[in-house]
């Protein structure tokens, strides 16, 4: 596989952990962080690292099996007694006729003394928790969930009951989960915490890649050392998150290094349509007016231009943010902000010229007159045929003579170049610039 990058940190506690497992000593490792930021390239990584001296059993939850019960659990353990064969696994399980329940295809028969309800939901743990015990006596294990925000309840509890085998045997259970995703949760919440009671538990928060970092992607990508420019071009559009990088590193080796205006890469509309999922109403009419806004704003603009009231605002506040759309940047000062520039530049492709052209306008009048030229330009000529043409000039011209007294001269030439187009009798303030 491909070396990570800037994951030192991350890879040196995972390495801790292995290391520890192997020793008799197991732990929990939970890797979470936002969308994209590299949870599962980490998880591959620490397979890839444990060799064929270990057990790996490799499950993973989905958002569409979140009913299935025991779902990761079976995949995990279903693929490793496939991979060693019937005679491996006939041995392996021998005795552990609970099994039965759970793989019935490879042990036989649900046992015959079975029970119905919470019975036999305790036989099923307790059968997989002596397997793990005994594979965990042969070599170490390492067990992995993908995804625990998705799992159901009863991966959960069978992640619970095996927390109290953890501390004194080679086992390491890692999981992954999406930040902020517990928190619609409650049983997920609990089990970490359940986790935590019995054994250790490292919690490893992978962070976006800086600078350097993203030119390093590149020359890996490109084969050789990006531009400056280029560098500053993917980072500011990916915000450093990896596998956003990772996606503009390519399509840029695809076009020969030059950056361009194509379309954003396929693995980034497909994961940031999963956060768009089921957003509807009041919540994607907030996520879209963020998207739209050129800067963060605070929360009673963004409810003003949103055209929410304030108990629709503040129910869809909480689900865009608990969705990764929008970001509360500063609490103190209540702004918030699309979570990432990416995430701006898909929400903003999916809506209608019309719906731009209201929301802008709704944004026009909620930064009122007093605002920042440069801003109200955006949302003046973003309104497009709402607005009258003659605020789009004044904002132009504000914005124009601005840029003037900041020495920004090639955008006042644009700014008041605009507003001369868009004036052509040479009235309205515009007049003294001819």
């Amino acid at each position: 596989m491909a070396a990570l990058v800037g994951r030192e940190r991350e890879q040196s506690r995972l390495r801790r952990a292995i290391a520890d497992a192997a020793g008799g000593a197991g732990t929990f490792v939970v890797v979470r962080g936002e969308p994209g930021i590299g949870k599962t390239a980490l998880v591959r990584w620490a397979v890839d690292e444990v060799g064929d001296g270990w057990w790996v059993l490799r499950g993973n939850a989905h958002p569409s099996g979140a009913h299935l019960s025991y779902g990761p659990i079976v995949e995990a353990v279903g693929r490793l007694l496939r991979g060693i064969g019937p005679e491996a696994s006939t041995e392996l399980t021998a005795g552990i006729s609970g099994l039965g329940l759970l793989f019935p295809d490879l042990i036989g028969d649900e046992p015959p003394h079975a029970a119905e309800g919470d019975l036999s939901q305790t036989i099923a743990l307790e059968s997989l928790r002596a397997l793990v015990v005994r594979l965990a006596a042969r070599r170490p294990v390492m067990l992995v969930v993908d995804d625990l925000q998705w799992a159901d309840p009863a991966t959960l509890r069978t992640l619970g009951y095996l927390s109290g085998e953890v501390a004194d045997t080679s086992i390491v259970v890692v999981v992954t989960l999406r930040d902020g995703d517990d928190a619609r949760r409650p049983d997920v919440r609990a089990a970490l915490a359940s986790f935590r009671r019995v054994a250790r538990v490292d919690v490893v928060t992978p962070q976006r890649l800086d600078a350097t970092e993203v030119g390093a992607v590149l020359a890996a990508a490109l084969g050789r050392e990006a531009d400056a420019a280029v560098v500053d071009d993917v980072l500011a559009r990916s915000a450093g998150t990896p596998l956003y990088v990772e996606a503009l590193a390519q399509q840029l080796a695809e076009a020969a290094g030059r950056p361009g205006t194509e379309a954003l890469p396929g693995v980034v509309h497909d994961v940031i349509g999963e956060l768009l999922g089921g957003v509807d109403g009041p919540a994607l009419r907030l996520a879209q007016t963020a998207a739209l806004c050129a800067e963060p704003m605070p929360e009673d603009l963004a409810r003003r231009a949103s055209g929410l009231d304030a108990e629709a605002f503040e129910a869809a506040l909480a689900d865009v943010t608990t969705r990764h759309l929008v970001d509360r940047e500063d609490l103190g000062r209540g702004l918030i902000t699309t979570a990432h520039p990416l995430i701006g530049e898909v929400v903003e492709r999916s809506m209608s010229a019309s719906q731009r052209a209201e929301l802008h306008l709704g944004l026009l009048d909620a930064v009122g007159e007093g605002a920042d030229p440069e801003i109200r330009v955006v949302h003046a000529t973003g309104a497009g045929p709402l607005v009258d043409p003659a605020v789009v000039v004044d904002a132009l011209t504000a914005a124009g003579r601005q840029a003037m007294r900041r020495r920004a001269y090639q955008s006042a030439i644009k700014y008041l170049g605009d507003a001369l187009e868009r004036a052509p009798d040479g009235s309205g303030p515009v007049a003294s610039l001819e």
